[in-house]
This record gives structure tokens, C-alpha cells and sequence, in this order.
């Protein structure tokens, strides 16, 4: 879930997904995007992704919002 905590209507970035390997070395990623892109205060979305066939050595994963440069 993605909630928006702030007192404002914010904007939802795309999600990066991270699989890590033991050591936390990133192995594998992609983006995802919420069912919303616009959040209201207080407003909560979900996001659903999965990886058919993990690489071998993965041991967890990191979900972080993709920063626009």
C-alpha cells in the first residue's frame, strides 16, 4: 500500500522493485504503478506485481518510489 500522509493531494511516482541477493547486492528490477496516480490526504492505493522466475541467490526484496530526474 501506498498511503498519502500529508495535508495535500500528491502525486503517486511508479514504484521500483529490488531483488537482492544475500548480501543486499541488487540482482534484478522493475516498476510498478499503483492503481491511482493522484492521492488525496489520507488516501490509500495498492500495488500488485510479481516476478514469474526469480534469480537464483535471491533472498529479498526492496520497494522504493522511482525518482523522475
Amino acid at each position: 500500500e501506498v498511503t498519502n500522509t500529508s495535508q495535500t493531494q500528491q502525486s503517486v511516482p511508479s514504484l521500483l522493485v529490488i531483488i537482492l541477493d544475500g548480501r543486499d547486492r541488487r540482482m534484478f528490477r522493475w516498476t510498478a504503478a499503483t492503481t491511482k496516480d493522484k492521492l488525496d490526504p489520507g488516501q490509500v492505493t495498492k500495488f500488485s506485481t510479481q516476478l514469474a522466475d526469480p534469480p537464483d541467490g535471491a533472498r529479498s526484496l526492496a520497494v522504493k518510489f522511482q525518482v523522475q530526474q
